[in-house]
């Protein structure tokens, strides 16, 4: 009898626990779609982004064509006209990527100014959601369109005792 009562009260501690904690969820895809700044800042970026396309693609087709030019004429060609038709090949090709890593790399001129352009918008979504966290009670808030998390509660964060469960000090 004592066994049944237990599990009972244990099993409504932790119903009332599961229910202490709430949680949220949104979908920053509709709620940045929504956003005019967003907009405007990702069609500026969108236009850059073709653009700098349009000049790498410009460079591939001079490539393209050297290329095309150095086969036709190969036979013709001797040793030495053939190693500096191939360098101006090797030259173009590594401007090519020289110039899509200025752009387009991780480092690239479009990913700072996105960051740069984003952040403010962000920012603001992100102060949004804190004070909406703790203006309900939240202790988490999910992103439904790439379920990860968006706000977490600082107090439920149990590193610390993990730690200590190791015997590590902190």
């Amino acid at each position: 009898m004592k066994r049944i009562i237990w599990t009972i009260a244990l099993l409504c501690t932790m119903w009332l626990g599961a229910h202490a904690q709430s949680y949220a969820l949104v979908d920053m895809e509709y709620i940045l779609k929504n956003i005019p700044a967003y907009q405007r800042t990702n069609n500026e970026l969108e236009q850059l982004s073709k653009q700098y396309q349009d000049q790498i693609d410009a460079l591939q087709k001079q490539s393209e064509n050297l290329y095309k030019a150095y086969r036709e004429s190969m036979t013709r060609l001797n040793a030495a006209q053939k190693k500096q038709r191939e360098d101006a090949i090797v030259a173009k090709d590594k401007e090519i990527y020289d110039l899509r890593m200025k752009y387009f790399g991780p480092e690239g001129e479009l990913t700072k100014k996105r960051n740069d352009a984003m952040e403010s918008v962000q920012d603001q979504v992100w102060q949004v959601l804190k004070k909406l966290a703790k203006d309900n009670g939240l202790a988490l808030i999910f992103d439904r369109s790439s379920s990860k998390i968006v706000y977490a509660d600082p107090g439920m964060d149990i590193s610390n005792s993990v730690l200590q469960q190791l015997g590590i000090k902190k």
